[in-house]
């Protein structure tokens, strides 16, 4: 059975959680347990003999049987059912689902015009499910169409915001796969840092790999669209966090600021640069004052070299 299948028995579910929730014990349970172990056609027996004598049926089994006809090729049948909730006038969330899988159901049967139709409509109501536009078969007679293309990328600029914020890509030249060496000893390896774009391009995680020496560790860092700045937490093998506050890109240079505290009890502020040298190299250091401000030390000077494939 297609991994697809499981996705969207997944998003069905949870689609409908809460309402399932309300419903102990259902009287659709047996045909319910059967759409879940995906054996559509003795569900549909189940679905509409429950749905021959039940007097107020939920959405949520029009919308298991649609799919259980979807997915033993009744297509029209299963548009029959998405048109019955669609009459019922749901919320958007749910118009959303069901216009993107009578956009699934036409282009099956090949009907591309009805399908990007559909699929549209299921984009002006919210629709967030990029991952299915990208991965199932259902789209796969349109997903070359530009009107198609049009569609997903408005889905994935909804589902993915940080992809499309400039700011949030000021970080990006430091993505990579690093060997990393003291900047006052040019030979002098230290470690190996990955840097990685995760959580839909939302943050940007650092591993970082001490060479010969104790101090692995892993930051995040992400850009905040309502204060304009980065913000850095460190998390080494040593315990403890540190955070790094009001990153901001310019001169060439991602900029972040910090605090300490001496054994005196004295706060003492300090700065912690990226310079961006280019594609290939990037100068990693950290300074601190003890004067308050007005004079700074270097507390490492790192140069990160980039790997070549």
């Amino acid at each position: 059975m297609t991994h697809y299948k499981y996705l969207v028995l997944f998003l069905l579910f949870n689609s409908y959680f809460v309402m399932a929730q309300n419903i102990q014990p259902s009287p659709t349970r047996g045909a319910d347990s059967l759409f879940f172990n995906m054996r559509y056609k003795e569900a549909i027996s189940k679905y509409n003999a429950y749905l021959a004598t039940a007097s107020n049926p939920l959405n949520i089994t029009y919308a298991r049987l649609a799919f259980s006809n979807h997915f033993t090729g009744d297509y029209e049948e299963a548009i029959k059912y998405y048109n019955l909730i669609l009459s019922k006038n749901p919320l958007p969330a749910l118009k959303a689902q069901l216009y993107s899988r009578m956009a699934m159901t036409y282009a099956m049967k090949m009907n591309k015009e009805k399908a990007l139709v559909y699929l549209d409509s299921a984009n002006a109501n919210g629709y967030l499910n990029a991952y299915e536009m990208e991965k199932f078969k259902d789209f796969d007679s349109i997903r070359n169409l530009p009107r198609f293309k049009d569609i997903y990328q408005s889905v994935s600029n909804r589902v993915y915001p940080c992809k499309t914020q400039p700011r949030a890509r000021d970080f990006d030249f430091w993505i990579g796969t690093w060997e990393v060496y003291n900047n006052q000893y040019p030979n002098h390896r230290v470690g190996t840092s990955v840097v990685e774009s995760v959580s839909g391009d939302c943050t940007i995680l650092e591993n970082w790999y001490a060479f010969n020496s104790p101090g692995d560790g892993k930051s995040q860092n992400w850009y905040n669209p309502t204060t304009g700045k980065w913000t850095q937490m460190w998390i080494g093998s040593g315990g403890g966090a540190t955070q790094y506050n009001d990153g901001e890109y310019k001169d060439g240079a991602m900029r972040f600021k910090y605090t300490q505290t001496d054994a005196q009890g004295v706060v003492q502020p300090g700065n912690f640069v990226f310079e961006n040298l280019g594609p290939d190299k990037v100068r990693q250091y950290q300074d601190i004052s003890s004067d308050g401000g007005k004079t700074f030390n270097i507390m490492f000077d790192f140069i990160y070299i980039r790997k070549k494939s």
